[in-house]
Protein backbone atom coordinates (compact mmCIF):
# COMPACT_ATOMS: atom_id res chain seq x y z
CA UNK A 1 0.00 0.00 0.00
CA UNK A 2 3.10 2.46 0.57
CA UNK A 3 4.52 1.11 -2.21
CA UNK A 4 1.39 2.01 -4.32
CA UNK A 5 1.22 5.30 -2.82
CA UNK A 6 4.45 6.59 -3.36
CA UNK A 7 4.54 5.26 -6.90
CA UNK A 8 1.13 7.28 -7.51
CA UNK A 9 2.13 10.85 -5.71
CA UNK A 10 5.50 10.35 -7.98
CA UNK A 11 3.23 10.15 -10.85
CA UNK A 12 1.02 13.03 -9.27
CA UNK A 13 4.54 15.01 -9.64
CA UNK A 14 5.36 14.11 -12.93
CA UNK A 15 1.65 15.13 -14.67
CA UNK A 16 2.00 18.30 -12.69
CA UNK A 17 5.05 18.97 -13.75
CA UNK A 18 4.27 18.28 -17.08
CA UNK A 19 1.29 20.49 -17.49
CA UNK A 20 3.16 23.42 -15.49
CA UNK A 21 5.94 23.45 -18.47
CA UNK A 22 3.02 23.08 -21.13
CA UNK A 23 1.30 25.68 -19.94
CA UNK A 24 4.31 28.08 -19.69
CA UNK A 25 4.15 28.52 -15.68
CA UNK A 26 7.12 27.94 -14.62
CA UNK A 27 7.98 30.45 -11.46
CA UNK A 28 10.39 33.02 -13.56
CA UNK A 29 7.95 32.96 -16.49
CA UNK A 30 5.03 33.75 -13.90
CA UNK A 31 7.14 36.42 -12.20
CA UNK A 32 8.26 38.54 -16.05
CA UNK A 33 4.41 38.20 -16.94
CA UNK A 34 3.24 39.50 -13.76
CA UNK A 35 5.81 42.45 -14.01
CA UNK A 36 5.07 42.94 -17.80
CA UNK A 37 1.32 43.26 -16.50
CA UNK A 38 2.27 46.08 -13.98
CA UNK A 39 4.48 48.19 -15.95
CA UNK A 40 2.05 48.09 -18.70
CA UNK A 41 -0.73 49.42 -16.01
CA UNK A 42 1.77 52.31 -15.23
CA UNK A 43 2.54 53.41 -18.22
CA UNK A 44 -1.13 53.62 -19.23
CA UNK A 45 -2.28 55.21 -15.78
CA UNK A 46 0.67 57.62 -16.34
CA UNK A 47 -0.14 58.31 -19.90
CA UNK A 48 -3.60 58.82 -19.09
CA UNK A 49 -2.51 61.61 -16.38
CA UNK A 50 -0.08 63.38 -18.75
CA UNK A 51 -2.84 63.38 -20.95
CA UNK A 52 -5.18 64.92 -18.54
CA UNK A 53 -2.69 67.63 -17.49
CA UNK A 54 -1.94 68.61 -20.99
CA UNK A 55 -5.74 68.68 -22.06
CA UNK A 56 -6.11 71.08 -19.14
CA UNK A 57 -2.98 73.07 -19.75
CA UNK A 58 -4.21 73.82 -22.93
CA UNK A 59 -7.80 75.29 -21.90
CA UNK A 60 -7.72 76.08 -18.27
CA UNK A 61 -5.33 79.05 -16.45
CA UNK A 62 -2.33 76.83 -14.88
CA UNK A 63 -2.54 78.09 -11.38
CA UNK A 64 -5.93 77.30 -11.46
CA UNK A 65 -5.72 73.42 -12.21
CA UNK A 66 -5.91 71.19 -8.97
CA UNK A 67 -5.19 67.75 -8.89
CA UNK A 68 -8.93 66.47 -8.21
CA UNK A 69 -9.53 68.26 -12.01
CA UNK A 70 -6.36 65.81 -13.57
CA UNK A 71 -7.33 62.91 -12.22
CA UNK A 72 -11.17 63.32 -12.71
CA UNK A 73 -10.64 63.84 -16.26
CA UNK A 74 -7.95 60.78 -16.20
CA UNK A 75 -10.37 58.81 -14.45
CA UNK A 76 -8.06 57.39 -11.39
CA UNK A 77 -8.36 57.99 -8.19
CA UNK A 78 -6.48 60.14 -6.04
CA UNK A 79 -4.37 57.77 -4.26
CA UNK A 80 -3.08 56.19 -7.82
CA UNK A 81 -2.09 59.68 -8.74
CA UNK A 82 -0.03 60.23 -5.70
CA UNK A 83 1.49 56.68 -6.17
CA UNK A 84 2.74 58.98 -9.70
CA UNK A 85 3.48 62.09 -8.73
CA UNK A 86 3.55 65.16 -6.12
CA UNK A 87 1.67 67.36 -7.13
CA UNK A 88 0.84 68.96 -10.99
CA UNK A 89 4.29 70.67 -11.09
CA UNK A 90 5.85 67.14 -11.18
CA UNK A 91 3.86 65.94 -13.83
CA UNK A 92 4.86 69.22 -15.58
CA UNK A 93 8.78 68.27 -15.28
CA UNK A 94 8.40 64.46 -15.53
CA UNK A 95 6.93 64.95 -19.14
CA UNK A 96 9.51 67.64 -20.35
CA UNK A 97 12.36 65.81 -18.77
CA UNK A 98 14.08 63.92 -21.96
CA UNK A 99 13.64 67.98 -23.54
CA UNK A 100 15.40 68.98 -20.55
CA UNK A 101 18.09 66.72 -20.40
CA UNK A 102 18.69 67.10 -24.10
CA UNK A 103 18.82 71.06 -24.04
CA UNK A 104 20.80 70.55 -20.56
CA UNK A 105 24.03 68.87 -22.25
CA UNK A 106 23.56 70.25 -25.57
CA UNK A 107 24.50 73.97 -23.98
CA UNK A 108 26.88 72.52 -21.74
CA UNK A 109 29.85 72.09 -24.41
CA UNK A 110 28.25 68.82 -25.19
CA UNK A 111 26.34 70.03 -28.19
CA UNK A 112 24.36 67.20 -29.94
CA UNK A 113 22.89 69.73 -32.98
CA UNK A 114 20.24 66.43 -34.51
CA UNK A 115 18.20 65.90 -31.36
CA UNK A 116 18.16 69.39 -30.40
CA UNK A 117 16.98 70.17 -33.48
CA UNK A 118 14.14 67.50 -32.96
CA UNK A 119 13.11 69.37 -29.87
CA UNK A 120 12.95 73.00 -31.15
CA UNK A 121 10.82 71.12 -34.15
CA UNK A 122 8.90 69.49 -31.22
CA UNK A 123 8.32 73.16 -29.70
CA UNK A 124 7.39 74.43 -33.02
CA UNK A 125 4.56 72.29 -34.10
CA UNK A 126 3.37 72.37 -30.27
CA UNK A 127 4.04 75.79 -29.84
CA UNK A 128 0.46 76.59 -28.41
CA UNK A 129 1.50 74.20 -25.41
CA UNK A 130 5.15 75.42 -25.92
CA UNK A 131 4.15 79.08 -25.11
CA UNK A 132 1.98 78.15 -22.05
CA UNK A 133 4.78 76.01 -20.44
CA UNK A 134 7.33 78.61 -20.75
CA UNK A 135 5.62 81.61 -19.45
CA UNK A 136 4.44 81.96 -15.85
CA UNK A 137 4.02 79.76 -12.90
CA UNK A 138 5.34 77.11 -15.57
CA UNK A 139 8.56 78.22 -16.88
CA UNK A 140 9.90 79.08 -13.68
CA UNK A 141 9.37 75.40 -12.31
CA UNK A 142 10.55 74.02 -16.13
CA UNK A 143 13.50 76.85 -15.82
CA UNK A 144 14.75 75.87 -12.37
CA UNK A 145 14.50 71.95 -13.32
CA UNK A 146 16.63 72.60 -16.42
CA UNK A 147 19.05 74.49 -13.94
CA UNK A 148 19.48 71.85 -12.00
CA UNK A 149 20.16 69.24 -14.89
CA UNK A 150 22.51 72.30 -16.40
CA UNK A 151 24.17 72.44 -12.77
CA UNK A 152 24.99 68.33 -12.90
CA UNK A 153 26.50 69.00 -16.78
CA UNK A 154 28.92 71.62 -14.99
CA UNK A 155 29.49 70.23 -12.00
CA UNK A 156 32.24 67.57 -14.02
CA UNK A 157 34.11 70.46 -15.87
CA UNK A 158 36.32 73.11 -15.28
CA UNK A 159 36.89 75.74 -12.10
CA UNK A 160 34.91 78.85 -12.53
CA UNK A 161 34.89 82.32 -11.76
CA UNK A 162 31.08 82.76 -10.12
CA UNK A 163 29.28 79.79 -8.45
CA UNK A 164 27.82 76.95 -10.30
CA UNK A 165 24.51 77.78 -9.13
CA UNK A 166 24.68 81.02 -11.10
CA UNK A 167 26.29 79.61 -13.78
CA UNK A 168 23.19 77.06 -14.26
CA UNK A 169 20.71 79.79 -13.52
CA UNK A 170 22.23 81.84 -16.27
CA UNK A 171 22.46 79.08 -18.80
CA UNK A 172 18.69 77.86 -18.47
CA UNK A 173 17.48 81.25 -18.34
CA UNK A 174 18.81 82.34 -20.79
CA UNK A 175 18.57 79.07 -23.33
CA UNK A 176 14.65 78.77 -22.79
CA UNK A 177 14.54 83.30 -23.19
CA UNK A 178 15.95 82.51 -26.57
CA UNK A 179 13.47 79.52 -27.34
CA UNK A 180 10.70 81.04 -26.03
CA UNK A 181 11.19 84.51 -28.56
CA UNK A 182 11.74 82.37 -31.34
CA UNK A 183 8.38 80.60 -30.50
CA UNK A 184 6.59 83.68 -31.15
CA UNK A 185 7.48 83.90 -34.65
CA UNK A 186 8.62 87.54 -34.33
CA UNK A 187 12.32 86.84 -35.06
CA UNK A 188 12.68 83.56 -37.72
CA UNK A 189 15.31 81.18 -38.13
CA UNK A 190 15.37 77.41 -38.69
CA UNK A 191 15.13 74.78 -35.69
CA UNK A 192 18.91 73.63 -36.77
CA UNK A 193 20.44 77.28 -36.86
CA UNK A 194 19.17 77.70 -33.52
CA UNK A 195 20.24 74.61 -32.46
CA UNK A 196 23.63 75.33 -33.76
CA UNK A 197 23.48 78.86 -32.16
CA UNK A 198 22.35 77.41 -28.80
CA UNK A 199 25.09 74.88 -28.72
CA UNK A 200 27.64 77.04 -28.86
CA UNK A 201 27.74 78.02 -25.22
CA UNK A 202 30.70 79.81 -24.03
CA UNK A 203 31.04 81.03 -20.52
Amino acid sequence: MRNQCGVELARRKAQYGRLQTSLGLCPKKVTQHLADTVDKRVQRTRRALFDSFVDLVLTEEYETIQVVDIIERAGVARSTFYQHFSNKDRILIDSMDPILTVIAAHICGRPEPERMTWVLEHFWENRQLARVVLSGQPYSQVRKALAQRVHVNLSTGKSRSVPLSLQSTRKAAGALATIREWLTGNERCSAARLAAFLGQGGD
